[in-house]
């Protein structure tokens, strides 16, 4: 039902002038494949950075417990 739906959507756009200079104004442009990798990177190391703050601190309020 939806690729039917989503088919019809695409033929009236292609069909209208209107609607497919709008389609071509507002599409979506994708980043480059280097940036998108950095950005990846980065949020994976942002991820584990807090993930070690917070072993850190679970190990540091151990040893203040066991002392």
């Amino acid at each position: 039902m939806s690729d039917e739906w989503f088919e019809a959507f695409i033929e009236d756009a292609e069909q209208n002038p209107v609607r497919r200079r709008r389609v071509l104004r507002e599409r979506i442009r994708a980043l480059p494949v280097k940036d998108t990798l950095a950005r990846v990177f980065q949020d994976k190391t942002d991820e584990l950075i807090k993930y070690l703050r917070g072993e850190r601190e679970r190990h540091l309020r151990e040893q203040e417990r066991i002392a």
